[in-house]
């Protein structure tokens, strides 16, 4: 009789196929399906510690294109009129009367 060990690898498994087991210990017969069927599950266990850190951020990514430009706002409102200068010197020349 071979080991288990010595055996060759299985293919694909169907579910009909015989499997031997040892049950209460006397060795006997089942199919690969029933293996899946098994009793009631116990109970679960604890949670277990939380994860490790968290790894650094990566690098930023290259900006996309810009956009096209936004139509032109209206026109603002016209502003008020400067102040008025001082008034000149006179000039120099000659005033003629007439009579």
């Amino acid at each position: 009789m071979k080991k288990i060990s010595e055996l060759a690898p299985a293919g694909p498994i169907v579910g009909s196929e015989m499997v031997p087991i040892v049950q209460g210990g006397v060795t006997v017969r089942t199919t690969a399906s029933d293996l899946g069927t098994t009793g009631p599950t116990g109970d679960m266990g604890p949670t277990g510690p939380a994860g490790g850190p968290t790894g650094d951020i990566g690098p930023t990514g290259d900006a996309g294109p810009t956009g096209d430009a936004g139509p032109t706002g209206d026109a603002g409102p016209t502003g008020s009129p400067g102040l008025t200068g001082p008034t000149g010197p006179a000039g120099a020349g000659t005033a003629v009367w007439a009579a």
